[in-house]
């Protein structure tokens, strides 16, 4: 309540109002409406449905969760159009800024490239085989409302601190594209609670490179998404960071000095051990690098 009062009488000053707040909160709520401030659902009956727009992404207020807009991009999609051209429309505008959908809209990106490669023009239609593909992807986009997201993965669901919060960064990669995800996981009392914060992916590049390359432009996508969060997240800085990553031939190059390799592998492995200061625990099926305390 302090911050909105101070909020509401600095734009008094330039003789501007804030409108339409909206809080989770049903105790603010209430505290709004003594102080006569417009919340922006005031008007509308209590339900778990009832949803607010915050920075281009649906906010459910009762749960506290995160949903994908989709609407705009379902219209963009009614006029049916199999170009290269609409395809290219349709990924700019998708908008997803924590990468909740990254493992759909990688999909797109990764046909997109296959366009280009094999240089189909702007307004011809789609081959058979990318049209069939291309139309699956677009029969699923209405069911990406259905994703609920938790907006605070910082605490525990009871909204108490946490005994510990922990981030583990899985990347991994394959000939079409590579991707990094980061989940939190928080302890309180016994109870765990693992959560999805951010990801984000990137189309392979054109130029034909080995799988354990590959690998590595994973590794290093999760080392420097990692240092992102880390810093945004400082004031409850985690206590721990651990990184999973399933190529043998990877972590060797990280777990080296990197002058013993040729540069291209060299630059990336000297970044990663410039961002992740680590040690290296053994598992049989995957393998975790565990980043230490700072």
């Amino acid at each position: 309540m302090e911050i909105s009062s101070q909020a509401v009488s600095i734009m008094i000053q330039a003789s501007m109002v804030l409108r339409k707040w909206t809080t989770n909160s049903d105790e603010l709520k209430q505290l709004w409406k003594r102080e006569g401030l417009e919340n922006q659902l005031q008007d509308n009956p209590i339900s778990p449905r009832v949803k607010s727009i915050v920075l281009g992404m649906l906010w459910n207020t009762v749960k506290d969760h995160l949903i994908v807009k989709t609407q705009s991009l379902v219209d963009s999609l009614s006029n049916n159009e199999d170009t290269k051209r609409h395809l290219l429309r349709i990924i700019g505008n998708i908008f997803d800024p924590l990468g909740l959908i990254t493992p759909f809209t990688i999909r797109v990106k990764c046909i997109l490239q296959v366009l280009w490669m094999k240089e189909i023009s702007w307004d011809k239609e789609l081959p058979a085989d990318i049209q069939e593909t291309w139309r699956q992807w677009v029969s699923e986009v209405p069911r990406l409302s259905e994703l609920q997201i938790p907006r605070y993965v910082l605490i525990s669901s009871t909204g108490e601190p946490t005994d510990v919060l922990e981030l583990h960064c899985f990347c991994d990669a394959s000939q079409k594209a590579y991707g990094v995800v980061i989940y939190t996981r928080v302890v309180k009392d016994c109870n765990v609670e693992v959560n999805l914060l951010v990801s984000k992916s990137r189309v392979a590049p054109l130029t034909k490179i080995t799988m354990p390359r590959l690998e590595l432009l994973g590794a290093l996508f999760a080392a420097r998404l990692a240092s992102k969060v880390k810093a945004t997240v400082d004031l409850k800085r985690p206590s721990k960071v651990f990184f999973w990553i399933d190529s043998k031939i990877t972590l060797h190059w990280i777990k080296g000095s990197s002058k013993r390799w040729k540069s291209s592998v060299s630059n990336r492995v000297t970044e990663i051990q410039s961002r992740v200061h680590t040690h290296f625990l053994k598992r049989k099926s995957r393998t975790r690098i565990k980043k230490k305390k700072d």
